[in-house]
């Protein structure tokens, strides 16, 4: 498999360096302001990667909603990837991820006061979004790392620990967007799924290799899987030792959620497909056969929180089959000093933009760079 894996390499190769090509030039533009990036003068923070996927940016946009909401009024913003719609949609807990995506509307279930909402166009879904506002929102751009039309005042991009952006390359030879010279946009970068004993040696090794600027923030954090709940009926696993497990999962690593299955339940078995998929009634029924085929009476079917948004447009089939599915949640974990220093961070920058805005005398909601 390694050997497939690099000959893929080598033969993508000329086509990594074209696109990336095509990417440095469109930087070069941005950087040098021969296009213009719109800035708004309210805080927004940009939450994205350098990589297609899989590098934990949800639960960690989660984390900034939770730390934040207390506090102030959020608004988060995101594409809506894979939606069958387009254009500007405000999304309400009854929407359809088919609709409206399953990232933003995990957010919208996760945390129903918040607003939340989809446009392919970040500068007019969050202009769209603070219209008719009276009241001051800190708004979060999900995965809007290469949207260059829209300058964050805050950006944060997440890499794995297992691959980070130093050890990968340019689309389609390997998984990044952009080069590893991009890294150097963002204010705090975010290495995720640590293992949770990281090494301070360790550590250093990897502040080495990636070699932060002066003026970003470099953190660690950890996956942490949470308390599994029911979905469809009230039905408490009785005793995961002896318990079986399906897992369904359209998520692009799942491979550290079968692994952390399998060291609580009996016997694991997986269905995967691909990140964000929709699913169809085809999958559906085949689920539900791959479940009844497993040779236990005391077994259940597992899934993301990400992925409930999807299965349950399909909830009265599982019902109808009196066949239950759980959720397992999954949250990010700083290291007491880390969190102190990535909360910081992100206060500080906040402190000082809304302090701009109450000494400001302008009306301009935006202005152009």
């Amino acid at each position: 498999m390694q050997v497939i894996n690099s000959f893929r390499k080598i033969i993508l190769l000329p086509f990594s360096l074209i696109y990336g090509s095509i990417i440095l030039v469109r930087n070069y533009f941005y950087n040098n302001k021969m296009i213009h990036s719109t800035k708004f003068t309210f805080p927004v923070i940009c939450i994205g990667n350098l990589s297609t996927g899989g590098t934990g940016k949800t639960p960690h946009t989660n984390y900034l909603i939770n730390l934040l909401k207390s506090e102030y009024n959020i608004a988060v913003l995101s594409r809506g990837y894979n939606r069958k719609t387009s254009g500007y949609i405000e999304l309400q807990t009854s929407s359809k991820a088919i609709e409206v995506g399953d990232e933003p509307l995990f957010y919208k279930w996760k945390h129903p006061n918040i607003k939340v909402a989809v446009c392919e166009d970040r500068v007019s879904g969050i202009s769209q979004m603070a219209m008719n506002e009276e009241q001051e929102f800190v708004y979060l751009l999900d995965d809007a790392f290469q949207h260059r039309a829209i300058k964050a005042g805050l950006s944060i991009i997440i890499t794995d620990y297992n691959k980070r952006y130093t050890q990968d390359f340019i689309l389609p030879s390997g998984n990044l967007r952009e080069g590893k010279a991009s890294a150097k946009r963002a204010d705090i970068i975010v290495v995720s799924k640590c293992p949770p004993l990281l090494s301070e040696k360790e550590k250093k090794e990897i502040i080495a290799e990636l070699s932060p600027e002066k003026y970003q923030v470099l953190v660690f954090s950890t996956i942490k899987y949470q308390q599994i709940y029911t979905v469809l009926f009230d039905k408490p696993i009785v005793n995961e030792k002896t318990t079986d497990v399906l897992l369904v999962s359209g998520i692009a690593k799942p491979e550290p959620l079968e692994a952390y299955l399998e060291s609580k339940f009996h016997n694991v078995y997986t269905r995967k497909f691909a990140d964000h998929y929709n699913y169809k009634l085809e999958d559906i029924e085949s689920i539900i056969r791959t479940f009844k085929n497993i040779a236990s009476d005391n077994k259940i079917i597992i899934t993301t929180e990400k992925d409930a948004t999807r299965l349950f447009a399909f909830k009265e089939l599982f019902i109808a089959e009196q066949i239950n599915f759980y959720c397992i949640p999954i949250e990010v974990s700083f290291g007491n000093k880390e969190k102190i220093i990535f909360d910081k961070a992100i206060k500080h920058y906040l402190n000082i933009t809304l302090s701009k805005i109450e000494e400001s005398i302008s009306e301009n909601i935006l202005y152009d760079e």
